[in-house]
């Protein structure tokens, strides 16, 4: 028996330093990564160079008519966001999201875009490729990774954490991929969320180090 379509009603590293340097002499007159002397400071460079390589990718999934996007609420960390996860090893990202949104929602989908290219500015976060997917089977399920699935009016989303509220901006605004810096995922905006959700913010750094707590 077919299954029912949802309802939506409600390189080298010599040259990859080089990149680098350049993003970041595009944004200022100096480049923090480059010691007194001019010369890039190795350890800097290779610690750079891994915290921006390609690891996690993100989809947005609206209803047909893009009034709605599609939210989970994760179990590690109970809050609404999109869905995602980590790129396996010689997977690509396309791949990867496709698998991530099936695993964590129990939709098939394909995708349709790449929205953006996102760099994380500290070890917060990871740099990520987000795509626009849609759903072409499958029906809403809860996984051992999700303790909610649901369509979410743009208009009325729930609190999110950062950098979702900026990527579901960009992604509803159906431009040309974008290639930016998550400023909103810093160290002050840690502590200012570690002042008002203690929880979350724990179980949060927890799972940066592999530790997590799954909610029922």
């Amino acid at each position: 028996m077919p299954r029912r379509r949802p309802d939506f009603g409600s390189g080298a590293a010599g040259a990859e330093a080089a990149k680098l340097k350049k993003f970041s002499d595009a944004g200022g007159s100096q480049n923090p990564w480059l010691s007194d002397t001019g010369r890039t400071d190795s350890s800097i460079t290779s610690g750079i160079i891994c915290m921006n390589d390609l690891k996690s990718v993100a989809g947005a999934i609206f209803s047909p008519d893009r009034k709605s996007i599609l939210l989970i609420k994760r179990r590690d960390v109970p809050v609404w966001v999109l869905p995602g996860g980590g790129i396996d090893p010689n997977e690509s990202a396309e791949t990867a999201i496709v698998r991530e949104i099936l695993e964590e929602t129990g939709f098939t989908v394909k995708v349709d875009r790449l929205v953006g290219d996102y760099i994380p500015i500290n070890r917060l976060s990871k740099r990520t490729h987000l795509f626009e997917c849609s759903i072409l089977d499958g029906e809403p399920q809860i996984t051992s990774e999700t303790r909610g699935i649901q369509f979410f009016s743009i208009k009325n989303l729930p609190p999110l954490p950062p950098p979702y509220p900026d990527w579901i901006s960009d992604a509803n605004q159906n431009l040309p991929p974008v290639k930016k810096r998550m400023i909103s995922v810093s160290y002050f905006s840690l502590i200012k969320n570690l002042i008002f959700h203690p929880i979350l913010v724990i179980r949060f750094l927890l799972s940066r180090i592999g530790f997590t707590i799954n909610s029922k």
